[in-house]
């Protein structure tokens, strides 16, 4: 079989390897230089220059003398005349057909769903809207952080999509037309994280906290007397048994357990094992009071 992998990044490399593990003559030719990031196109180039994989530019011919492409990560989304002359399976992060586009497990989080996951579809004009052929959800609590899940995922990813790609090839799978409404999400970014507006609703926050919490998250943080912290740990207020109310938000309304509790639009939000800018436990109950106004926007 000869496959164009097109993509950037740890995931690439990674899924470049568990297909020399598991399909048997393989020809692999990789496009790596579709991504955002500079760095991570050079570091990309770098590992596939170590391990003897031809590279290629998406334009060249040689990606019609292929039987499959594959794309992974892949930053850029690929001109028509490409997409329309050549057979392209997208390994998608996130779950179709609901969620298209950037960062969709993330803003599934953000949107209150149980689970995380990735979609294997055949790639179209339109963005994330081709036939699926192989979908793989993953399980999220309530008190599970996308982080929690995030290796076991991306080891699903790896693991299962050189199988696909056999049973593509030798065509065992039947591809299904997307049915049912969706969505398109855009690129979450580590900005969000920084909480300067608490009229919003404690859900939010937490969610916000799920897809953000470290390590893989960026955290999130708040800000008092122009003073930057960071909270490793949010408890949305239902959860406490407190009921919807009116009050201001950005207030600290308790200090209790080392935890400071601020009002937002509809209820509370907790936060907790809260460090400073250097990454210092703070004392809670020396640092903030209650009636404390965080500085908002």
């Amino acid at each position: 079989m000869k496959l164009i992998i097109i993509g950037s990044g740890k995931m690439l490399i990674n899924l470049i390897n568990e297909c020399k593990l598991y399909l048997n003559d393989i020809d692999i030719i990789s496009v790596c230089n579709l991504a955002y990031n500079k760095t991570t196109t050079e570091s990309t180039q770098i590992e596939l220059d170590m391990m003897g994989i031809k590279t290629v530019d998406v334009n060249n011919k040689s990606i019609n003398d292929v039987d499959l492409v594959v794309t992974i990560n892949c930053a850029v989304i690929l001109p028509s005349n490409i997409v329309n002359r050549t057979n392209i399976i997208n390994v998608h992060i996130g779950i179709l057909p609901k969620y298209r586009g950037n960062s969709a497990n993330t803003w599934g989080i953000m949107n209150g769903e149980k689970y995380v996951g990735f979609t294997i579809h055949k790639m179209v004009d339109m963005l994330d809207a081709g036939d699926i052929y192989y979908v793989n959800k993953i399980p999220l609590e309530r008190n599970q952080t996308y982080s929690d899940v995030y290796d076991k995922l991306m080891n699903s990813i790896v693991k299962d999509t050189p199988k696909v790609i056999l049973d593509i090839y030798n065509g065992n799978i039947t591809a299904k037309k997307q049915k049912g409404d969706y969505l398109y999400c855009t690129m979450f970014s580590k900005e969000m994280g920084q909480i300067r507006n608490f009229d919003v609703d404690s859900e939010y926050i937490f969610n916000l906290y799920r897809c953000m919490a470290r390590p893989h998250g960026s955290g999130i943080y708040f800000y008092k007397n122009g003073i930057t912290y960071e909270t490793r740990k949010v408890i949305p207020g239902h959860d406490k048994g407190v009921c919807d109310y009116i009050g201001i938000p950005g207030k600290i309304v308790n200090v209790f357990d080392d935890m400071i509790w601020i009002k937002t639009r509809d209820n509370v939000i907790l936060f907790g094992d809260i460090v400073d800018e250097v990454g210092n436990k703070v004392n809670v109950k020396e640092t903030f009071k209650n009636g404390n106004k965080l500085d908002l926007e």
